[in-house]
């Protein structure tokens, strides 16, 4: 959970540097959407759930997604874990490869469904 807030903060961070406004945001956290949403999380999390509150502009809307909805954010989670780097990717051609087929797939609208 703590990962995750820390990426949250990250990414909106990042958008306020580059002047990026935000109009909505997906997770696929759900408790930590609650704690954020609610302002109510456990001690170890109360710091990254406030600056994650406070980094978010009140017109910007917090919502869940499901993690086949979110395949670009699933697989850069797994490369970062993988390489152990802090990176950012101002352009596709410099997107990880194991990672643009999702990244097509999501500017295409196409749907990605949960195997049964």
């Amino acid at each position: 959970m703590q990962a995750e807030a820390r990426a949250l903060i990250t990414g909106l961070d990042l958008a306020s540097q580059l002047g990026i406004p935000l109009s909505c945001m997906e997770l696929d956290a759900q408790v930590l959407l609650h704690f954020i949403h609610t302002g109510s999380s456990p001690w170890n999390l109360v710091y990254l759930t406030r600056s994650c509150k406070s980094l978010l502009s009140p017109s910007c809307n917090l919502s869940r997604i499901l993690r086949e909805g979110n395949k670009v954010a699933d697989s850069l989670a797994s490369f970062a874990h993988a390489h152990r780097d802090s990176m950012v990717f101002y352009s596709e051609d410099k997107f990880p490869t194991c990672c643009k087929s999702h990244l097509l797939h999501d500017a295409l609208g196409l749907y990605s469904f949960r195997p049964s």
